[in-house]
């Protein structure tokens, strides 16, 4: 075992030199192959985690770059060349929301031991018409945040920037003296009645209550206001996403550059509107943290750079919407989160909930991003189908419509699908869709493992697979494992899967026996019959190590002797020995006769021969 671990490593080294030099050639798909094969080899070697990060980065994958970069972390936290990667890939993703035209202004370089040129990000495809992308590759901050600021702002933009004004004036408990004077908070006793939702039917409504501008109805869309802690208490605080907490937690206020983060569902959009809290031990920890740093590096002559106050006050500062505050939050009050956020961007639950049928099932992420682009162009047209109604019905029968409905009567053309400002539709495009699955997927990991320990197994039917193992890593030419092998319970559902490196038995003990305390942890019965290709190999191995195996045999030995005539049955089993070919020629024999009368599809008779057959003319 320890010859293959050190070639393996030697591999991995060489794989690893010769990633660097891809990349050095600017072969950034050669330096990738080198570099996904050397983590497969030995997943533990940091180098190769730092070839995949500088290959992603040379193809302009800055997210893929960082995921790479982070699971080499994982392993290694205080590497320095991972270190100074991370702080690339966040430059990267920060520079990225620069795209002009096709091109990122400012090159972006790499560290000179990872054998990097500087390199541009490529932006997201940006479709025409009715397909937009919202693919998870931008910067740090908000998706949709350049929509919220400067000349040309969205409909939605302005729309949300009063609502937020609104709530900070209701919010605001203390003018400057100190003193709390009573205040109307008629959007506070809304949002108490909706559930925290303002609904894109009551705009025209909240506009004039706001003394905001109206213009189109269905230009606006619903928003959810997340603020647990005013709608719960204070027991729905949101917890610092950092040390997990909520004991020094408080408000640190709204964000004046963007207002709100855009999801879409099945059939548009709506946004989630949320305000930053501060968690005052990780800023006082930070500070600390800094001033040690301040003063090393004083007492060697160097200097600390960290980063920007920007940077800084992201590792105490947070969203209410944050994961990881939503997940933490008591009493499954989280559960009710209507979203699941990516860097930039968001898309509904429903959308997540119909993934892991639909691609379970054979529909491609690409079917599924155009069978959402039919539903939001569909309700684009009915919208605009509507409006051109009520112009013909305000025109023709003025007179006998009641001023309210003529009052709605809007003016001009009609927005396209994709005008920002206006309509502003939006479709996630199949790699996001399919991104989007990966993540969640992540967050459901640490469930799934704990469910499929609870799988319990009756009967386990053993397997050596010599095919898969010959293909999945080689050295000189030679393959690493011998066999994979897999257990299966009565349901046939994989309860235990490793890779073996010959056919020594002493490679299954550990398994074994992690399997059985797994089952003795969760109360499950062991256990009672074991199926295997060698069963005369495997009997004493599996007698000795799995005591319930050991408990059947002795049932089976005292009910049944070994005489050919004899039969006994067994959990819905007939178990009958057969040894002579005669007997056995007989055997098989009446079964095909039992099996005349059904119909002749059904005609299966499978037998795993551990012995040489030869077929007579009849078969």
């Amino acid at each position: 075992m320890n010859v293959f671990n050190e070639r393996s490593t030697a591999r991995a080294k060489l794989l690893a030199n010769r990633a660097a030099a891809y990349l050095a050639l600017g072969d950034a798909s050669g330096a990738m192959k080198d570099a996904t094969e050397t983590i497969d080899m030995d997943a533990r070697f940091v180098i190769g985690h730092c070839r995949l990060t500088a290959a992603h980065l040379f193809r302009g994958e800055p997210r893929l770059a960082l995921a790479a970069c982070d699971r080499g972390l994982s392993i290694d936290a205080q590497n320095a060349k991972l270190l100074e990667l991370h702080e690339v890939c966040h430059s990267v993703l920060h520079n990225s929301e620069q795209v002009q035209d096709g091109h990122v202004g400012g090159g972006v370089h790499l560290p000179i031991d990872c054998h990097q040129p500087p390199t541009r990000v490529r932006p997201a495809a940006i479709g025409a018409d009715l397909e937009l992308r919202c693919d998870d590759d931008g910067n740090d901050e908000e998706e949709g945040a350049e929509e919220h600021t400067g000349a040309g702002r969205s409909v939605m933009s302005l729309y949300l920037e009063a609502i937020q004004g609104e709530l900070q004036r209701e919010l605001s408990t203390r003018d400057r003296f100190g003193f709390s004077p009573p205040q109307e908070t008629w959007l506070l006793d809304y949002l108490v009645d909706h559930e925290f939702i303002i609904s894109c039917r009551e705009a025209r409504r909240l506009c004039e209550r706001l003394k905001h501008d109206f213009t189109e109805r269905a230009y606006y869309r619903d928003v959810h206001v997340w603020l647990p802690d005013v709608r719960y208490g204070r027991l729905a605080l949101p917890c610092c996403p950092y040390c997990k907490s909520t004991k020094r937690v408080g408000v640190h206020g709204w964000r004046s550059d963007h207002f709100g983060r855009r999801v879409v569902d099945l059939t548009s959009c709506y946004y989630i509107m949320s305000r930053r809290y501060k968690c005052h031990q990780c800023f006082e920890d930070l500070k600390e943290h800094l001033g040690a740093a301040t003063r090393v590096a004083q007492a060697h002559g160097a200097q600390v750079l960290c980063g920007g106050d920007d940077k800084q006050e992201r590792r105490y500062t947070f969203m209410g919407y944050h994961p990881v505050s939503v997940a933490k939050l008591p009493y499954g009050l989280g559960d009710s989160f209507p979203a699941f956020l990516t860097h930039r961007g968001a898309v509904d639950m429903g959308i997540i909930d119909l993934e892991r049928p639909l691609f379970n099932t054979g529909v491609r992420p690409h079917t599924m991003s155009g069978t959402l682009l039919e539903l939001h162009s569909k309700h684009y047209y009915k919208a605009s189908v509507e409006r051109e109604q009520l112009i013909a019905m305000v025109r023709e029968h003025a007179q006998d419509l009641p001023v309210s409905v003529r009052a709605n009567v809007p003016s001009g053309m009609f927005s396209e699908f994709a005008d920002a400002r206006s309509y502003g539709g939006k479709v996630p495009s199949s790699a996001y869709l399919q991104e989007v699955y990966i993540r969640h997927g992540e967050t459901l990991r640490e469930f799934f493992d704990r469910e499929v320990k609870k799988r319990g197994a009756l009967y386990l039917a053993w397997d050596a697979s010599y095919k898969e193992a010959g293909h999945l890593a080689m050295y000189d030419g030679h393959a690493i494992f011998k066999a994979l092998i897999t257990a299966t319970n009565e349901h046939v559902e994989i309860r235990i899967q490793f890779h073996v490196v010959s056919d020594s038995q002493d490679q299954l003990v550990e398994a074994v026996n992690d399997f059985l305390a797994t089952s003795r942890a969760y109360g499950q019965e062991e256990p009672a019959l074991l199926f295997t290709d060698k069963p005369m190999e495997d009997k004493r191995f599996f007698l000795q190590h799995m005591p319930s195996l050991q408990a059947t045999q002795d049932k089976l030995d005292h009910a049944f002797q070994p005489a050919e005539n004899r039969s006994c049955s067994m959990n819905g089993y007939t178990v009958q020995v057969l040894k002579a070919p005669r007997r056995i020629n007989v055997a098989v024999a009446g079964i095909r006769y039992l099996l005349q009368g059904h119909d002749p599809k059904f005609r299966v008779i499978s037998l795993d021969a551990e012995w040489d057959v030869r077929r007579t003319g009849d078969g």
